[in-house]
């Protein structure tokens, strides 16, 4: 009597059975053990659970080594793999639609009562089953996957993570090294979130301890075409000027409550000129902590006198 207790569920004829039809039934196993290793799809119906069957010797798609996975779902779907004694791996497709709810789906692949592997909707997993029975299991072939050597990939996304110390360019040069604790150097940066080779661009840039230029007095911030816009400094935070940070200019809260610049200041030669818009004897010109009461034409009338009164005196000393 004929048994079909393989992993593919091929015919394996009893002794003496098949009488004159034996090479017939030999041609089938020989086509399904070729359907083994190609394409298959199967269909899901819109229900939480479905049952894929491995035919005895009859083709199906649950045989194919690539089985796509189609159908319209509302809701994940948990697909058994039958019968649960085979043991085989498959290349699995989510190819599932959204039926109109709030989708896409998962199918969650299993075989009896042990692990099972989650397939998002449009990705695609290798998948081995054990053939064990009632408590069978089903294993994600690439789970703690080892490569060595190099490894090739278009796009290469991670779910949850991705781990590597070094990225290398094409020619084996570093391009970017990842340390513990997080810290990234990059080897040479064209672009960053931009089109411009050179450019960091964002919506905002976060900086934690500080900016820094390549060299000191290595890079400005604008340009002469290229001007930021508003600046903020927090209360009590200090402009600095020159390499030993001889002038500093603050609004210094928690001290005169004015902004204050603290070392030597100049007004350049020229036409420069240094304007106090209000002095109206309440508010102005203050030296020291005295308030200038004088206006300005009261100081220029004092110039002008004091001008009238050493031409008399020179006048009069020299005849």
């Amino acid at each position: 009597m004929s048994t079909y207790v393989n992993n593919l569920r091929l015919e394996e004829i009893g002794s003496g059975e098949r009488s004159g039809t034996w090479g017939t039934a030999t041609n089938v196993n020989l086509e399904l053990i070729g359907q083994a290793f190609g394409y298959g799809t199967e269909a899901l119906s819109n229900a939480s659970t479905a049952t894929i069957t491995m035919a005895d010797a009859t083709a199906d798609g649950a045989r194919a080594f690539y089985l796509k996975l189609t159908g319209a779902l509302g809701q994940n779907c948990t697909v058994t793999l039958a019968p649960n004694t085979v043991s085989k791996i498959w290349i699995i497709e989510n190819a599932t639609t959204d039926s109109g709810s709030s989708g896409p789906y998962s199918t969650i692949i299993k075989q009896g009562s042990g692990a099972t592997v989650t397939i998002p909707n449009s990705n695609v997993k290798v998948v081995v089953t054990d053939g064990g029975g009632s408590g069978a299991i089903v294993y994600d072939a690439f789970t703690d996957l080892s490569l060595a050597g190099t490894t090739k990939a278009v796009i290469l996304n991670a779910s949850t993570s991705l781990q590597t110390p070094l990225i290398e360019f094409t020619d084996g040069d570093d391009a970017i090294a990842i340390a513990d604790g997080g810290l990234v150097t990059m080897a040479k940066v064209t672009a960053i979130g931009a089109s411009t080779p050179g450019t960091i661009a964002g919506t905002n840039i976060t900086a934690s301890t500080a900016l820094l230029p390549d060299v000191s007095g290595g890079a400005d911030i604008g340009s002469a075409s290229l001007e930021w816009g508003d600046i903020y400094i927090a209360d009590d935070k200090k402009i600095k000027f020159g390499s030993g940070q001889d002038v500093t200019m603050e609004y210094d809260e928690d001290g005169t409550d004015t902004l204050l610049i603290t070392g030597s200041a100049t007004i350049a030669d020229g036409s420069n000129n240094f304007t106090i818009a209000s002095h109206d004897g309440t508010n102005g010109l203050v030296l020291g902590s005295t308030l200038v009461s004088v206006t300005a034409a009261d100081i220029n009338s004092v110039t002008t006198k004091a001008s009238t009164g050493k031409a008399i005196a020179m006048a009069m000393v020299f005849g």
